[in-house]
């Protein structure tokens, strides 16, 4: 009892919080527990406490770092329900904003390994969000090609790596052919764009 006393208040979000930071800007490997826990101002002891290994503390931090984002997600998620038309858009839009806000503050010093792993959690985290608003689409007369969650992941990882691209730019270029796919997918014609514009008005 007195040890979990002792690591309360704060400790393991300031590990996740000065350990995100060092991974983000050394890499996995550049990044070693001591060297965390001197910059958390804590012995080796209580990175123990809360962790076995630096892996299960680097998948923490990834989700804490996903995490931040929920509420907009959510937000934009449940926006759909009242305004289908442009929601899929503002969503993949959002994402586009944060992945540059992101590498303008950690790109040039972050190793490729912790590049991936960040894509791979943040298609995985928007899975979730991309199927409702699809299911909301579905219900004003979009006809997906797949089923709903087949959808959602199909686009997830396809609009989603395309903008988790290290070219942004290359993006924008791309936006119109990605839309059209889209489009063609959800099996939305000019008859079920008309309808999905009257139930956003």
């Amino acid at each position: 009892m007195p040890r979990k006393q002792m690591f309360e208040g704060g400790t393991k979000n300031r590990i996740v919080e000065v350990a995100g930071k060092m991974f983000f800007e050394n890499g996995f490997d550049g990044t070693g527990i001591r060297a965390v826990m001197k910059e958390v101002g804590a012995n080796v002891g209580a990175f123990y406490y809360y962790y076995k290994t630096k892996d299960e503390l680097f998948t923490d931090v990834l989700v804490h770092f996903c995490d931040r984002y929920d509420a907009e997600f959510e937000r934009i998620a449940a926006s759909a329900e009242k305004k289908p038309h442009g929601a899929l858009l503002e969503f993949f839009d959002y994402v586009q904003k944060i992945t540059r806000e992101f590498r303008e503050k950690y790109a040039d010093n972050m190793h490729f390994t912790v590049r991936y792993a960040i894509r791979e959690a943040t298609l995985t985290k928007i899975e979730p969000y991309v199927e409702r608003v699809v299911n909301v689409l579905v219900a004003n007369g979009a006809k997906p090609v797949m089923d709903t969650h087949l959808t959602a992941v199909f686009l997830s990882h396809g609009c989603g790596s395309t903008i988790l691209r290290e070219d942004s730019d290359w993006a924008d270029e791309v936006k119109p052919q990605v839309i059209a796919t889209v489009k063609s997918l959800l099996g939305i014609d000019d008859e079920v764009q008309k309808k999905i514009i009257a139930a956003s008005v």
